[in-house]
């Protein structure tokens, strides 16, 4: 962590007003731009930071080890922090705040029933995007669990420019050479400063999808693509509303059309569901490699750097910290959730 990094991890924590002195969080450790995540934690004040991690296509478990110590060295907090490799019960049973990163999931009753009634269950993402198979909502209610999302789509926590600029440096990697765009992409929130982010700079681009805001539905894909497909150097999918096949012969458009249409055009993933058997059967050019299934990123913020990954881990731990404080002040469950409503960045769950 060099000084500018430090600085903005700092801004962040006085922009929320993040205070997390006395807690203790359970989250997890990994590298590249996630690696900054317990710090941010640690910085904002947390009494202890237990960090759960795991060999990954990334890097291993013991890399990971190696890179988190030695910052939390140079950082001043290796008393305050722990490492390891497998879920721990007793560690969760005294942790106050418990994220649903990556390698904590899922977030499970074996998992959720070690809670203490004050503990509390931030999400580090809105509350429409919680997949089922990582995140036990029900169990969270039987326990009498806090637990909320983060509103990412406004301050202090506005991840929009991200997601534009995120589709904006993946047509560049494609390598962009001033061509038209068909973006595909539900919902607005998501998709919508990804089209608006192209049109500012010159982009040409239009947006199919399943939202008033997009010019033609998914319904019309294939019709529009036989019509126009010769127009597009690129296909740009970010699709996050609907988790089923988008791009495939289970789809709206099978990638035996795309060929025989336009096969010198360009394929961007970032998230939506692909039949990867069928792409990688044509000579469509695709990125990224690793296509992740329908509902999960493909292509993620952290190719933008550490910032924006740091932006929604804080974000989710202000969350957090309100949830856990109201719950120590003797709040219910349900009160603790309303007032951190008010009082952070947080989003509720549907009705």
């Amino acid at each position: 962590m060099n000084e500018l990094q430090k600085s903005q991890i700092k801004s962040l924590i006085d922009t929320l007003n993040l205070d997390l002195s006395g807690l203790t969080v359970y989250t997890e450790a990994a590298s590249g731009a996630y690696l900054f995540n317990p710090f941010v934690a640690l910085m904002a004040g947390a009494e202890r930071v237990y960090a759960q991690s795991t060999d990954s296509s990334y890097a291993s478990f013991e890399q990971v080890k190696q890179s988190n110590l030695e910052l939390a060295e140079k950082l001043g907090f290796a008393k305050k922090f722990e490492i390891f490799n497998f879920r721990d019960h007793r560690r969760l049973r005294k942790s106050d705040i418990v994220t649903n990163s990556n390698f904590v999931r899922p977030i499970d009753n074996d998992l959720i029933k070690q809670l203490k009634p004050t503990a509390s269950l931030p999400l580090m993402w809105e509350t429409w995007e919680v997949r089922e198979v990582d995140f036990d909502l029900q169990a969270c209610r039987d326990y009498d669990i806090a637990t909320l999302g983060t509103n990412e789509h406004e301050p202090p926590v506005d991840m929009l420019p991200f997601n534009g600029l995120l589709a904006l440096k993946l047509i560049f990697e494609l390598g962009y050479d001033c061509g038209k765009v068909l973006l595909l992409g539900s919902p607005d929130i998501f998709a919508g400063p990804m089209k608006a982010y192209m049109s500012k700079v010159g982009i040409p681009v239009t947006r199919i999808g399943c939202t008033q805001e997009c010019e033609h539905s998914y319904a019309e894909l294939t019709t529009h693509f036989e019509q126009h497909g010769h127009e597009y150097s690129f296909i740009i999918l970010a699709e996050q509303q609907l988790h089923t096949e988008i791009l495939g012969k289970h789809g709206f458009l099978s990638f035996e059309t795309v060929q025989a249409i336009n096969p010198h055009i360009k394929l961007g993933v970032i998230s939506g569901g692909i039949d990867v058997q069928a792409l990688e059967k044509c000579n469509i050019a695709y990125s990224p490699k690793r296509i992740a299934p329908g509902g999960f990123m493909s292509y993620q913020l952290y190719r933008l750097g550490f910032l924006p990954v740091v932006t929604l881990f804080a974000g989710g731990l202000k969350v957090g910290e309100r949830m856990t404080r109201n719950r120590l002040a003797g709040m219910s469950r349900r009160d603790a959730e309303v007032e951190a409503l008010t009082s952070s960045p947080a989003m509720d769950f549907p009705a």
